[in-house]
């Protein structure tokens, strides 16, 4: 009868242990869908971000080509001017015939 008593207490025991194992593991279990969450906001949060980024960067790099054709443009005219100048110029220095 002792060892029925003994046997008993020591299936009781084994019985909690499983329920405190159990217990722990649920938790542990929620503290890790609590991270991966997190983590997934952080990611969410990262890829909008770099989204946000990557638009900016485009937009960036289209302005940086509008202001070198600005330059070209700049440029041809300065040139064209020079030489609408200089032709002005070279035109002065004919000799004058006409009176």
């Amino acid at each position: 009868m002792t060892h029925y008593i003994v046997y008993s207490l020591l299936f009781l025991l084994f019985i909690g242990s499983f329920t405190t194992i159990a217990d722990v593991n649920d938790a542990a279990i929620k503290v890790l869908l609590a991270e991966i969450d997190s983590l997934e906001s952080n990611l969410d949060s990262l890829l909008k971000a770099e989204s946000k980024k990557a638009a900016e960067l485009n937009d960036a790099r289209q302005s940086l080509s509008n202001i070198r054709q600005n330059i070209d443009n700049a440029d041809r005219y300065i040139a064209s001017a020079k030489t609408a100048y200089y032709a002005t110029e070279s035109d002065w220095n004919l000799p004058i015939t006409g009176y």
